[in-house]
């Protein structure tokens, strides 16, 4: 049995039920299989999305309310599907705003700081921190666009 959840690529993984969408598919088939219902949990990762404007922006929490960050080219139409483009050089300016209050070293934000450099595409550096953040967790990852 394959327990399926999805969601379309978002800068930093996106929104935060988009990992819980993750988790919740890995612990439903592992609840599963614990009951004797062999079951392995599919993330769809949609890759062939083609909203940017949404896809591109990100928000941080702050005393006076969100901070939002929106990369370039968010802001234009967009007919390509989303996890083909490559990600724009200010990636790294808001990877920066993220650290400005952090405490010592923040390993979430030094592994996105690794999977979301500027020319990576946003289907690549999704799939692969979703990947790093249920490392040791059974999840296939499905990619419309992917070779296989």
């Amino acid at each position: 049995m394959a327990v399926l959840a999805g969601h379309q690529v978002g800068l930093l993984t996106g929104p935060l039920y988009t990992l819980v969408k993750a988790f919740d598919a890995i612990a439903l088939a592992g609840e599963l299989s614990s009951r004797g219902v062999p079951a392995v949990p599919v993330f769809w990762a949609l890759t062939d999305d083609h909203d940017l404007e949404e896809i591109a922006r990100t928000a941080r929490p702050e005393a006076d309310g969100p901070r939002t960050f929106v990369l370039e080219g968010a802001d234009r139409s967009n007919r390509h599907p989303v996890g083909r483009l490559p990600i724009p050089d200010g990636v790294q300016e808001i990877l920066e705003a993220f650290r400005a209050d952090a405490q010592g070293e923040d390993p979430y934000r030094e592994m996105f700081a690794r999977r979301y450099v500027p020319g990576t595409t946003y289907g690549e550096a999704f799939i692969e921190s979703l990947l790093d953040l249920t490392e040791g967790e059974p999840l296939v990852v499905v990619d419309p666009l992917g070779d296989e």
